[in-house]
């Protein structure tokens, strides 16, 4: 039964230190996230790094405002993924989070190139629409 108590303690052992890394690393992470994101507002178009979608790429006025707001939201998940340290937040928050991250400017990426470029998406100014009057 002594052996039984000294497994039990090394499990507890190996957890804590576990939990430990654990911190340390989504520390690490959200810190990257936090410089990731002060640099990526500075960025300026190219086909390596930054957020590369069609839009982007197509209009240094949309890769200018997406990587704008792609920096504060990395910025924001960095403090959030350090904040969750010290506060733990519920289920899969940090997940949900960083998907966020990765979501939002590429949506607003294509919203931004369809107001910036004037592109329409009613029926009748479809150039390829062949049931529209000449």
């Amino acid at each position: 039964m002594h052996s039984n108590a000294a497994g039990d303690i090394e499990c507890k052992v190996l957890a804590a230190a576990s939990a430990g890394a654990q911190r340390i690393i989504v520390a690490g992470v959200g810190l990257m996230f936090i410089v990731l994101g002060n640099y990526m507002g500075k960025v300026r178009k190219n086909f390596f790094i930054g957020i590369r979608t069609p839009w982007t790429l197509a209009s240094d006025e949309v890769w200018s405002r997406t990587h704008r707001l792609g920096g504060k939201v990395f910025v924001l998940t960095g403090i959030f993924m350090i904040v969750n340290i010290f506060v733990r937040f519920p289920g899969q928050t940090l997940v949900v989070a960083i998907v966020a991250a990765a979501l939002i400017p590429v949506i607003y990426s294509y919203v931004i190139c369809r107001r910036i470029e004037g592109f329409s998406t009613d029926a009748d100014d479809d150039p390829m629409d062949e049931s529209a009057p000449d």
